[in-house]
């Protein structure tokens, strides 16, 4: 996931195409809706984790906002007292609930290591009347510079299809298209279906299929329906763009027309540009499937820690079970830690020894494990209750990075991740401001742990401290990130209609910030 884009989502009326670096920091007074966007992430895992109703798992383990109804934006109370038409206002009832939806929109790459193609896709979100619930109204996804957009009535019915180049209404065909999984995040438009309702449900593929091999036909003046359906598979089977496209059909037919045809079309002419938007619809419609998989993929690998993380107990009960991710309020602490033995144990050791000074041990017995920190340069060794409530708050976070880049976590499952999204609520909660710098350190070096075990991390963290952003500074002028790599994104809500405004920071190459809003840390 490259981007994301959020829209009506509380005060997040629009994000506008927010760029994932490898450290995305997110810095706001209160309620300026920093938490909010972070909190989409955690809230998309839980939705493509578990089997729902609808898209969106609006409660679930991780996050709860509530209901579709009490997620989406809502405008203020008007204060025009002059009488006259205000059309904004004329999108919400007299009880501000909005006529609207959420959208969350992503740029993902799609296709082979070698040749990835970069694929838009976007969501929108409707509420289902009298209810509790949403469904998916509108799907949009772009390839090749072609947004073809999929209208879907309540049912889960498409209604509609729409591009630049081709309309399609549904409706007032004969052709009812009924999705085959209404509950996933991304709609799976064509997937296998019960030999009961395998015409109606392919309907749509079948019409664009047979559509597309009469157009090759006619523009090649071949009447060969095996060269034609060869050239068909050979175009649909991958995303090509034009360049790829002209070259496969140079293999398809030998008559003279086709070459004709084929040398017009190097112009981009209407008739190559509407056959091949046939083709890259039919392509989308049969990998709904794979998209919706790749997404979720995508989201499976998001980890979170919430901002108030469970106090660390004396003693813990032992259990004599596997745990290969850490929960998100570190509840399990104890049981992940006692599972991390061998040359992993003494790997995070070093971790914690190089960058905080000291390292993690448990210690079993009667039935119970207890978390000690032994100091590396007295060997001392103190029960985790009686260090202070920051180190019960800082551990889960150093320990997930841990296990994340090192790839520790992926060594105890069967099906890898390489892809992980770390979002983290106050990292410096109840840390003293030296304590809080090393956290920094610890991110930039967890990123380049994570590259070094070909994991693709991205961070992202909701902050007030000072002492974090300043670290960074430091670390980009000692060449320790990339400067490209770090964004620090102002939150700021306008209180009067209740929107966020968004504005990114960058460091130069001396770690200065520019654009930083002036007096932004003053108190």
């Amino acid at each position: 996931m490259d981007t994301i884009r959020i829209e009506g989502l509380r005060s997040l009326v629009d994000t506008g195409d927010f760029p994932l670096k490898k450290l995305n920091v997110l810095v706001g007074t209160n309620s300026s809706g920093k938490s909010t966007f972070l909190r989409v992430f955690p809230l998309l895992r839980q939705s493509v984790e578990r089997k729902t109703r609808g898209p969106i798992l609006w409660s679930g383990n991780y996050i709860d906002f509530d209901s579709f109804g009490t997620s989406i934006y809502k405008a203020p109370p008007s204060n025009n007292k002059t009488g006259l038409r205000n059309p904004l206002l004329e999108l919400f009832d007299k009880n501000l609930t909005p006529i609207g939806n959420i959208k969350f929109s992503f740029n993902l790459n799609m296709g082979h290591e070698s040749n990835k193609k970069p694929v838009y896709l976007s969501i929108h979100l409707s509420e289902i009347p009298k209810t509790q619930g949403c469904y998916t109204s509108r799907f949009i996804c772009m390839i090749n510079k072609l947004q073809i957009t999929f209208d879907f009535n309540k049912d889960g019915i498409i209604t509609d299809v729409n591009s630049n180049v081709f309309s399609w209404p549904l409706e007032k065909h004969e052709l009812k298209y009924q999705l085959t999984d209404t509950d996933t995040l991304v709609p799976v438009l064509s997937a296998d279906t019960p030999a009961s309702l395998e015409h109606k449900s392919r309907q749509i593929s079948t019409a664009l299929r047979d559509q597309i091999k009469e157009l090759l036909l006619k523009h090649s003046g071949s009447t060969s329906s095996d060269k034609a359906n060869g050239l068909f598979i050979r175009l649909t089977r991958s995303i090509l763009d034009s360049e790829e496209k002209i070259k496969t059909m140079r293999f398809g037919f030998r008559t003279n027309k086709w070459r004709k045809t084929l040398t017009s079309w190097q112009d981009s002419h209407d008739d190559f540009i509407f056959i091949a938007g046939l083709i890259d619809l039919y392509f989308i419609i049969e990998n709904s499937s794979k998209i919706n998989g790749l997404m979720t993929d995508h989201l499976l690998g998001v980890r979170y820690i919430a901002p108030l993380r469970t106090s660390t107990q004396r003693y813990y009960r032992y259990q004599d079970i596997s745990i290969d991710e850490l929960d998100h309020e570190g509840e399990n602490i104890a049981m992940f830690i006692s599972n991390i033995s061998g040359n992993w144990r003494e790997k995070l050791n070093n971790w914690t020894k190089e960058e905080f000074g000291f390292h993690i041990k448990e210690n079993t017995s009667f039935g119970h494990t207890s978390i000690s920190i032994v100091d590396s340069q007295n060997e001392l060794s103190s029960n985790i209750s009686d260090m202070g409530f920051g180190y019960s708050q800082v551990l889960p976070i150093i320990i997930q990075l841990w296990s994340i880049s090192s790839g520790y976590e992926n060594s105890k499952k069967r099906k890898k991740n390489l892809s992980f999204i770390f979002a983290i609520e106050q990292p410096e909660l109840h840390l003293h401001p030296k304590m809080q710098a090393k956290l920094a350190r610890v991110f930039t070096k967890s990123i380049k742990l994570a590259e070094e075990n070909n994991i693709n991390i991205k961070i992202i963290l909701e902050t007030h401290s000072e002492a974090i952003v300043s670290k960074l500074g430091e670390l980009i002028l000692n060449n320790d990130i990339e400067r490209t790599d770090v964004a620090i994104s102002c939150f700021e809500q306008d209180r009067k209609d209740r929107k966020t405004k968004i504005t990114t920071s960058k460091f130069n190459e001396s770690g200065r910030l520019s654009d930083w809003p002036l007096g932004f840390f003053d108190y």
